[in-house]
């Protein structure tokens, strides 16, 4: 039954598509460039659904980039950088925050230097996976993401995906969740207040993707993306849908 709301989504983007070009295109009104944040539970198709929307907008996609610019200006061996991330990436916050250690304003180094490289990247159009970007870039004219998905479906994706028994994923789930919750609430709770992930007045939109492909999720997307104004004139955009 999925096909009906898509040829729905497609008929009314096109028509957009078309009312946009007539009139000039989006930009006039909204300058700014196009700045998604992606913030995702573990096993819920965050990462694959940022990456193709990145692809369809033709526009960068951030993930552990921002933790490589952050280390070249904070200057952290890159070498100590690809040893955590072959361990775990989700390492990588504590990791870099132990490096910073030694003074009483520890977090609030952290915080700024992550603040000057979101800055540096989202001159330009740019998707920006999780790092708490959603938070820092609240003040910019930014679409807030955040794709969901049950324990159970989510487990059954990560035991697939990493040929794991469904106890193991299962546990693997829960505590990676847990350990992005814990690392945005102990950044930014102090001064952003309920910085929680599970905070739903901190996205623009929540898609659950229990009964979703990455392919249904990117029109619906697009779709919100356009009535906030951003510009999607690209034929790439255009093809997607």
């Amino acid at each position: 039954m999925i096909e009906d709301p898509l040829v729905f989504l497609q008929s009314l983007l096109t028509k957009e598509f078309g009312r946009v070009a007539k009139s000039g295109g989006a930009n006039a009104a909204h300058p700014s460039p196009l700045i998604i944040t992606v913030t995702r539970d573990y096993g819920a198709l965050g990462e694959e659904i940022a990456q193709r929307l990145a692809a369809v907008l033709q526009i960068p996609c951030f993930d552990q980039e921002i933790q490589e610019l952050l280390a070249e200006r904070a200057k952290i061996d890159k070498v100590e950088i690809a040893r955590f991330d072959e361990q775990d990436p989700d390492l990588m916050s504590a990791f870099l925050y132990n490096l910073l250690s030694g003074s009483i304003a520890t977090m609030e180094i952290y915080r700024h230097y992550l603040r000057e490289v979101l800055d540096e990247v989202t001159r330009q159009d740019c998707l920006i996976i999780g790092r708490g970007a959603h938070l820092i870039l609240r003040s910019k004219p930014v679409f807030r993401l955040r794709i969901v998905g049950s324990h159970v479906m989510c487990t059954h994706r990560i035991a697939a995906q990493e040929k794991l028994t469904v106890l193991a994923a299962g546990q693997k789930v829960v505590d990676v969740n847990h350990k992005r919750q814990k690392s945005i609430a102990a950044m930014f709770n102090e001064v952003h207040g309920h910085a929680g992930i599970e905070e739903a007045k901190n996205f623009d939109l929540i898609i659950n993707t229990d009964h979703l492909t990455v392919e249904a999720a990117i029109p619906i997307i697009l779709l919100a993306l356009r009535q906030f104004g951003f510009d999607l004139s690209s034929s790439a955009a255009r093809e997607a849908i």
